[in-house]
């Protein structure tokens, strides 16, 4: 049971952390860019 919910947890973490990585990677880019060609 406790090694489940372990495991569980880790499988979501990794999910909550890829996701992140993923959205600051296609935010940060994009951001950059659109601040380099209005200034």
């Amino acid at each position: 049971m406790l090694t489940r919910m372990i495991i569980h947890g880790l499988l979501a973490a990794m999910i909550v952390a890829g996701g992140a990585y993923a959205y600051a990677a296609t935010v940060q880019p994009v951001s950059i860019s659109f601040h380099q060609e209005h200034h």
